[in-house]
């Protein structure tokens, strides 16, 4: 599937085309509103108390999240999806069923869902005892630092524009044609073959305890 992805191709459950988005459309709804719908159309574990069943989250959002939740559908898959008692479809041109997402399928989608928004590694809802701890760990950054983690975030369009900055045939021009999915691996082989790079020259000038590690291999 992942090659598929890096080709740009759209993954397929039943008769369901599911996309990752170029930086153009993430661009045109959002960064933030991109990172919504993709944790909508899951249902990733961040609305509060829930169901197990996925599923039946879904069919019972609030008329607000069902917006996001049928705006996600279209950015990640084109298509205009209608809402019936227990599952969404979409009608083909003679006004007849065509596509369904129901409890049949929907696990399936997520699992599609969150490769190509990559947010396949969406976290769960913190415990309280961990949200403690990373509370006191930001206020002994604070007393070091002077400020909070997240001061300087680095936002979506400075991503790219680094990322553009690269070159190897990428130009702030062209580089919005590109998938999310595409920029995302990009952006993390070319971190990996700069610590490599780092990591020889350090080696080289004689630090001790450095271990180059290889940048060719699978990305997480």
């Amino acid at each position: 599937m992942r090659d598929k992805l890096l080709a740009g191709k759209p993954l397929r459950i039943d008769k369901i085309s599911i996309r990752s988005p170029t930086l153009s459309q993430i661009a045109d709804v959002g960064f933030k509103n991109y990172l919504t719908y993709a944790a909508v159309c899951a249902n990733d574990n961040i609305f509060g108390e829930q169901s197990d069943d996925k599923f039946y989250n879904v069919m019972n959002y609030s008329s607000d999240l069902m917006v996001y939740f049928h705006l996600g559908l279209y950015l990640f898959t084109g298509e205009q999806f209608l809402q019936a008692k227990d599952c969404f479809y979409t009608e083909n041109d003679k006004g007849k069923v065509d596509k369904i997402i129901d409890k049949n399928n929907y696990d399936k989608i997520v699992d599609v869902l969150r490769l190509v928004s990559c947010t396949e590694d969406a976290k769960t809802i913190r415990s309280k005892e961990l949200d403690e701890k990373i509370a006191k760990a930001k206020q002994k950054l604070k007393e070091k630092l002077g400020k909070l983690p997240g001061d300087d975030d680095v936002s979506f369009n400075e991503l790219v524009s680094v990322v553009a900055a690269k070159g190897n045939g990428l130009n702030i021009m062209n580089i919005w044609r590109m998938t999310y999915y595409q920029f995302n691996d990009q952006f993390k082989r070319m971190n990996l073959i700069e610590n490599y790079d780092i990591s020889v020259k350090q080696v080289l000038a004689g630090f001790e305890n450095v271990k180059p590690e290889p940048y060719i291999g699978r990305i997480n």
